[in-house]
């Protein structure tokens, strides 16, 4: 596969990833805002039920309260009757006890009775002291005014019966007082930090709200504009008030809710540009990748052609020293060989970038050939060894020209490992039913195992002016050109590096 075809895949399967991560994104973003929706509506829907058991508890509670109060007056004028008859001269005196009893039997509703003058005549009230107090006024008469005095009419003088609520009366009427204020503050308090508001019966008028900023009742419009908003987002919720009217709570989503709906897009947005820089940086990685190549190239080919043209420049400064020396065989022959070199070379950077055409060709005659022009430009302290006879055959589809130049590089690498000292270059030849297996072993400095995949990676190189371009060409030839494997095989440190090459039969 073509580098081209490779980089295309790569970024298609970025694309599809990152379209993945988006949809995966979004679809769960907008299930957690649902949850938080549907939660929302829930707690307001539950707290609106619980003010309305409170409100109806609070009715009770009232309904309760006037029933005592009516009571109380009962027993005001029960005592008041009372009153009357002990006042009278036609009562009997064998009566006096009994309604002295029913007076004295009073222990909770505070009384007092006055005459016009509002002289106390008599009372049950622990805060009037009856040697300090002998009328009913000021302070003391205010705390009788929220009921209304019973006239008590005896032998044609007329005298007053003040009272006012009991003690229980008071508790209740405080618990009251207070169940009616939490039922307003419930608005603020417990709707969880929701925008609520309500209104009466016309909806139109706002009652209490809660969480809304003061700005936004300035006008009649804005309030208008508003209770339409809520009633749009969420449909209002009906309830009875205190006084038994039909009020509407209307609400809408929270500004943790509203703001978490800008999620999936920022979410989006953040993606498509971390996506987008990942590509860049791709793309610049592969493009310095693409330049560390080309460098390579240039100097790979600076190289290979360095050689047979120093040779044939040598040649033509020979000849023009010696003018009239007639060209020998030998001479032409050799010049012929450097003339080939420069083909095959040719030939090589011409299949590069291109899909090579592969013939059958006996790969031992390739190996052969590459490690005899290897050979005659080593030193003689290494020595190589195939392990097959020049005669075998094994046939393979391979470009000839390419495979040589993956056998040059890797025998340069090994030469290069075993440096200045005596060594040995190895190579084995076997075949399987489906295989031709090649392993190039030296004994050289070896590798770490950590290197055994930079090593083919362009522009890695372990020499001090080397460019790292030889294996990475190595394994473009083998693995893209010819679909076989390249591989470190095993290395020691101190002892040398097995290359192995696979190619299918």
């Amino acid at each position: 596969m073509h580098k081209k075809g490779i980089d295309i895949r790569i970024n298609a399967i970025l694309i599809f990833i990152a379209a993945l991560i988006i949809i995966a994104t979004l679809w769960y973003s907008r299930v957690l805002l649902t949850k938080i929706s549907a939660d929302e509506r829930l707690k307001v829907r539950n707290w609106a039920a619980a003010m309305q058991r409170q409100g109806e508890m609070v009715d009770y509670v009232r309904s309760f309260f006037s029933n005592l109060e009516i009571e109380e007056r009962k027993y005001a004028t029960i005592w008041c009757y009372a009153y009357e008859r002990l006042l009278s001269s036609s009562t009997d005196p064998t009566e006096f006890d009994y309604y002295i009893k029913i007076i004295s039997e009073n222990k909770n509703i505070p009384f007092v009775l006055v005459d016009k003058q509002f002289r106390i005549i008599d009372s049950r009230d622990p805060e009037i002291n009856p040697r300090k107090d002998k009328y009913l006024r000021g302070d003391l008469r205010d705390s009788y005014i929220r009921n209304e005095p019973i006239e008590v009419g005896a032998e044609g003088s007329t005298y007053y019966f003040y009272y006012k609520p009991s003690k229980l009366f008071g508790e209740l009427k405080q618990l009251l007082d207070g169940l009616s204020n939490s039922f307003i503050l419930e608005v603020v308090d417990n709707t969880v930090s929701i925008p609520v508001i309500i209104t009466d019966s016309s909806r139109t008028r706002i009652l209490h709200y809660g969480n809304i900023d003061d700005k936004q009742f300035y006008s009649q419009e804005d309030i208008k504009h508003l209770i339409s908003r809520m009633e749009h987002a969420n449909k209002p919720i009906e309830i009875y008030g205190l006084d038994r009217t039909k009020n509407y709570i209307y609400y809408e989503s929270s500004s943790l809710l509203t703001n978490l709906n800008y999620l999936p897009f920022a979410l989006f947005l953040s993606l498509i540009i971390l996506i987008t820089a990942i590509v860049l940086v791709y793309g610049l990685s592969r493009r310095a990748e693409q330049n560390q190549v080309w460098l390579g190239m240039s100097k790979e080919t600076a190289h290979q052609l360095g050689t047979p043209l120093s040779s044939l420049l040598a040649w033509v400064e020979y000849y023009k020293l010696k003018r009239e020396t007639p060209v020998s065989l030998s001479d032409l022959d050799e010049i012929e060989k450097d003339v080939i070199r420069l083909q095959t070379i040719a030939q090589r950077f011409s299949k590069i970038g291109s899909v090579p055409e592969l013939k059958s060709e006996n790969v031992v005659q390739v190996v052969y050939h590459s490690v005899s022009y290897i050979q005659a430009r080593t030193s003689k302290r290494i020595q190589y060894h195939i392990n097959v006879s020049s005669n075998q055959v094994i046939l393979l589809n391979l470009n000839a020209y390419l495979f040589e130049w993956v056998i040059e590089n890797i025998c340069k690498n090994a030469v290069n490992a075993i440096g200045d000292n005596a060594g040995n270059v190895f190579i084995c030849l076997s075949e399987t039913d489906k295989n031709v297996i090649i392993d190039i072993q030296d004994t050289g400095k070896g590798l770490a195992k950590s290197m055994f995949k930079k090593i083919f990676e362009p522009g890695f190189t372990t020499k001090q002016r080397g460019w790292g371009l030889g294996l990475a060409l190595c394994k473009r030839i083998v693995c893209e050109y010819h679909k076989g494997k390249i591989f470190v095989k095993n290395s020691v440190i101190g002892q040398g590096t097995t290359f192995r090459i696979i190619l299918n039969k």
